[in-house]
């Protein structure tokens, strides 16, 4: 793979998939959820209540001059050389699934968050492309959340940190987290920084600073490395990643797959990729308009689509909760695009039932999802740190409860 030119001029997207406790409460009274039908021409984007077959609509197309959030693009090259390495990625091994969460009046809805106290409204990348740091970190924070050591973990320490992928160590080229990356490349910088030592956001200098940072704006991090105080700091034994089977399978399996590795308190980073302009427009507009509990998107609608290079894009997530009504299943995604008032909890759902093996084509076959876990085993926690109270720190409670 040549030195990723693309992948430095552009940014990336970065989601969480997630579920909230109580996220079946609006739905037992509605009985309804909505689901994004394909846009017109002027980027209109409608939902069609599945309850009455009313049409609702927001016409505030978004102007694709000033997108609204990063995107990471690829070459043709480097598109096959993601495709190439997901596919030679082994598959994990699936562990026993465990009792699930609360059936509620015939409603079944898991959820890892509501063990990780957190503030949407500082989750927010801004125009920074580094959401592929993010989505492992929250992975990891629940990771340890479920191991009864819930911390916010610096993003920023990452950022100033990480000087780029081992293969391109020894080029001329500068390297930022903010022109974009992969899950591999985060793994593999913990891997070769010997303690693997995760730093606490609470430790002075290592809240996030480079949300107003673009390829234009900022050359590198805005905070040095040195200057963020690494003491208190976790330590971890071990940290491994590797492929969720949802290909070649029917769609209920490849759902299951993921939703027993969440029964099992085990987060599913998903990538996600989307073909073209009209595409992200749509997304764009569900983001910012459509309700994040009766609202979702289907990730393949534009499956067969021709990839356009020029506007296609990639996107990766979390799985950490799902939910069921007994006749639809949806995840939903904790995103790092902040808290906006439609969106309070920073979240948005997705369809389950959807087909894994999607895909577009333009002389490669993109797949339109990866699935991978990251896991750290047991972590280890240095004499000197002490658990933080985040949630008293920004005045909200674990998990929050949804009405």
């Amino acid at each position: 793979m040549n030195v990723p030119n693309s992948i430095r001029n552009g940014s990336c997207i970065l989601f969480i998939l997630l579920l909230l406790p109580g996220i079946g409460n609006a739905d037992e009274e509605q009985n309804t959820f909505s689901v994004g039908l394909p846009i017109d021409p002027n980027a209109q984007w409608y939902i069609a209540d599945e309850m009455n077959n009313g049409i609702r609509t927001w016409n505030q197309p978004i102007d694709w001059n000033i997108l609204p959030y990063p995107v990471m693009q690829f070459s043709q090259e480097e598109l096959e050389a993601i495709m190439r390495a997901y596919a030679q990625k082994p598959g994990i091994n699936l562990p026993s699934s465990v009792q699930s969460a609360d059936d509620v009046q015939g409603m079944k809805y898991v959820s890892l968050l509501s063990s990780l106290p957190y503030d949407p409204a500082l989750r927010d990348q801004g125009s920074c492309g580094n959401c592929w740091v993010f989505a492992p970190m929250a992975s990891i924070e629940l990771q340890m959340a479920a191991q009864e050591m819930p911390d916010r973990l610096s993003v920023q320490a990452f950022n100033s940190g990480w000087t780029g992928p081992t293969e391109f160590a020894h080029t001329e080229y500068s390297w930022f987290a903010c022109d974009g990356g992969t899950p591999d490349w985060f793994v593999e910088y913990y891997l070769t920084d010997g303690e693997m030592r995760l730093i606490p956001w609470s430790n002075e200098g290592a809240a996030f600073a480079d949300a107003s940072c673009t390829r234009a704006s900022c050359t590198g991090p805005q905070i040095p490395y040195n200057e963020i105080v690494n003491v208190p700091a976790y330590t971890i034994d071990s940290l491994t990643n590797g492929r969720v089977i949802t290909t070649g399978i029917e769609a209920k399996d490849a759902a299951s797959n993921i939703k027993t590795l969440i029964d099992n308190e085990i987060p599913v980073l998903i990538a996600l990729f989307f073909p073209h302009r009209e595409a992200w427009q749509d997304f764009y507009t569900f983001w910012e308009h459509g309700d994040e509990k009766t609202h979702a998107f289907d990730v393949t609608r534009y499956s067969g689509s021709t990839w356009n290079y020029a506007q296609g894009g990639g996107h990766q997530v979390v799985v950490t909760g799902y939910y069921e009504d007994g006749k639809n299943g949806y995840f939903e995604c904790l995103n790092s695009w902040g808290g906006p008032e439609n969106r309070p909890n920073g979240t948005f759902l997705i369809k389950m039932d959807v087909n894994y093996n999607s895909a577009y084509r333009n002389n490669v076959l993109a797949q339109m999802f990866e699935a991978l876990v990251i896991d750290i085993g047991e972590y280890i926690q240095e004499p000197s740190v002490q658990a933080q109270d985040f949630s008293a720190q920004i005045g909200i409670q674990p998990g929050i409860a949804r009405e």
